[in-house]
């Protein structure tokens, strides 16, 4: 069977629900919710607003601006949790966790942003040069 509209897929999952979640990491960059009616799957809903992080004013964030979206589903009680990678540019980037109650509205967010380039003294000059690594 063949998935109706489902962009440029970056995870997917089954939830408790039995729905298949879908994270699309094209220009939608939202979180897609399939059901499956006589063996054809069939788009049930959407989260995110359409365009994530570019939608509406470009770059202002939002609970429901979605950037990147590297895996999502549901728990038993219907709450949403949504991994976005931070760094859209480089792979040891942070990552963003978001938790959604099943109205859409942000329970909690926590983000871990990983950097690995920093200044250093060089130790011969007695903090006269500095390097970068």
């Amino acid at each position: 069977r063949t998935l109706p509209a489902p962009g440029t897929p970056s995870a997917i999952a089954f939830s408790p629900q039995g729905e298949l979640v879908v994270c699309d990491d094209g220009p939608r960059q939202q979180v897609r919710f399939y059901a499956r009616a006589d063996g054809q799957p069939r788009l049930l809903e959407t989260f995110g607003q359409p365009g994530g992080i570019s939608a509406g004013t470009p770059g202002q964030p939002a609970p429901d601006k979605l950037m990147r979206p590297a895996g999502a589903n549901r728990d038993a009680a219907g709450n949403l949790y949504i991994a976005l990678r931070y760094d859209a540019f480089t792979p040891t980037g942070g990552c963003i966790l978001r938790s959604f109650d099943p109205a859409g509205r942000l329970r909690w967010e926590t983000a871990c942003h990983v950097f690995s380039e920093t200044w250093d003294i060089v130790p011969e000059t007695d903090g006269s040069l500095t390097a970068y690594g």
